[in-house]
Formats: C-alpha cells, structure tokens, sequence
C-alpha cells in the first residue's frame, strides 16, 4: 500500500487470545504491510496489557472500561497523531489471522481509492466447533482511511453534528444492562456516520473468530434494542418503516430501487420530516405494517 498503515486492536480481558492476533499483525509488519499495531487496553483486569507490549505493540491502557467506541476514539485520534493514512482494526479474538489475508484486504481497498472504509465477512466459530455468519455491518474487521478518522473526530466536536448523535447513542447502547462496556453500538454507528456511498467490503478471507458466549449473545440482542429504541426517538424507525412500506407497494420506485437495509437506513436519515409525509400521502391506507421490530 501507497501510504502508512497502523494496525489497531481493542481489548479487554484478552490475555489468552491477543497473542494470535499479535503474531499475525507482526508478520505484516514485517512484510511491510502495515508500519505500527496500537492496543488500546481497554480496562483489562488480566494480563492483555503485558501480551501485548510483549510482541512489540504500542499500548494505550484506559484506567476503567470506556466501550468499543471509546477505544476506537483513543485509536483514531494515535492514528492521526501518528500520521497513517489508514488505520486497520482487527478484533482481538481472530482465530486464523494471518499476513496473506492482511495483505489481500489492504490490496483490495488500495484499490477504492474513493472508499473510506472497508470490512470485511467472517465467520464465528463456538466451541463445539460450530459456525455462524457475521455480517458485514457486525464485523470488527476494518479499514478506515486518514479521512474517516478525521470526519469522525471533527464531528465529535459539534454536539448538533450526526457523528455526535451516533456516537452518544453508540456510548449508551455499550454501557446498557447487564453487561457494560463491551458489544457492537460502535459498529453499528459506524455503518450510520460514514455515508454508504463510501463504504466497501469484501468476501473470500475465510476469517474465523470465537462466537459470544450466550451471556455476550443475549448482552448483544440488548444492545441491538437500545440501538432500535433510539432510532425510535430520533425518528428514524418510523421514517424507516415508510420506506419499507414503499419498497414493498413500489420496488421500482426509484426512491428506494434496489435498496438493502443500510442503504435504506442512509436514505431515512436524510430525509426531512416533510419529504417523509409526503412519501406517506402517497401510499395507501391498506396493507399498513404494525410498528414492530424493524430487522436491518
């Protein structure tokens, strides 16, 4: 890749996972792929900190546990310190990282000089061996550009920006009961503040990671709620709902032509109360969904 690289890995409680990660990041870094590795501790109780100074890495400990999100901001803001053009964020507990598929990533987003971020599918593995699919917007493997970081730091500043909504309303989904501090509201807001029109991703790695416990996995379904309950009272849900509705009497409308969930989840954030209700006049009475969960 033309520009700096720096791997970026959030922990907490990763003594007995990070060093695989650790060990893959160091092979790109000395193949060139990437120039650094940041591991933001965030509040560890165990020996993450250690494992990772022990490879090599750069570590920014936070003294409680702050939620992805807050890591990823301590990151981004060492990142452009740093002078990368990109960042590259890994989860922690990647079971078969390996330099090949960092460099096939890296490669592929060289590629999208247009894009600003990147992700890539996975796959999570139990412990009985069984495996299940990690969407795209679920996944905690990225690649940011200097640009990304920028926008979303800049709009950290401005309380009225749609960085700032989003990230406050990723900062009360990771800290919601029963389990504070750790889940997928950064993810989540990610999908939201970076304009869909820049976001890529790519298929094919094969990555591998260790799927949640069913305590993590019920703390995630909480977590999904809370990211619904404040598109409710934002206003989006509902706006959501009637562009559903026109998809489904419509498809070919060219409002919402070929449009998936985060497109659609784009489109309603732009449009104004005014555009919504004109859309709703528009549409007939019959057919109207119930309010509900709305599915991404």
């Amino acid at each position: 890749m033309g520009g700096k690289v720096i791997a970026f890995v959030p922990a907490l409680n990763e003594e007995e996972n990070i060093g695989l990660v650790l060990k893959a990041l160091v092979e790109a870094r000395r193949e060139g792929l990437i120039s650094g590795i940041v591991v933001v501790d965030d509040g560890s109780t165990d020996g993450t900190a250690g494992v990772a100074e022990s490879y090599g890495a750069h570590v920014i400990r936070h003294g409680e546990n702050r939620g992805n999100f807050e890591a990823f901001i301590t990151a981004a803001k060492y990142c452009v310190e740093q002078g990368a053009d990109v960042m590259f964020k890994t989860d922690a507990d990647m079971l078969n990282l390996d330099a090949g598929k960092i460099r096939a990533f890296i490669e592929d987003f060289d590629g999208k000089p247009d894009m600003w971020m990147s992700r890539a599918s996975s796959l999570q593995q139990r412990e009985d061996g069984r495996t299940f699919w990690c969407d795209f917007a679920y996944s905690g493997f990225r690649l940011l550009r200097r640009e990304a970081l920028e926008y979303i730091l800049q709009g950290l500043e401005d309380k009225g920006s749609r960085v700032y909504g989003y990230y406050r309303a990723a900062h009360s989904v990771e800290h919601y009961p029963p389990a504070p501090g750790k889940g997928r509201g950064f993810d989540l807001a990610l999908e939201y503040v970076i304009s869909q029109e820049r976001i890529t991703g790519l298929s094919g790695l094969n990555l591998t990671s260790r799927y949640p416990s069913d305590q993590a996995h019920a703390r995630v379904a909480a977590e999904i709620k809370a990211v619904l309950d404040f598109m409710t009272r934002v206003g989006l849900a509902d706006k959501l709902r009637v562009l559903l509705r026109l998809r489904r009497h419509d498809p070919e409308d060219p409002r919402v032509k070929g449009m998936g969930g985060d497109k659609l989840v784009e489109t309603a954030s732009r449009l104004s109360d005014v555009e919504i209700e004109r859309i709703r006049d528009g549409l007939p009475e019959t057919g109207r969904p119930r309010a509900g969960r709305l599915k991404r």
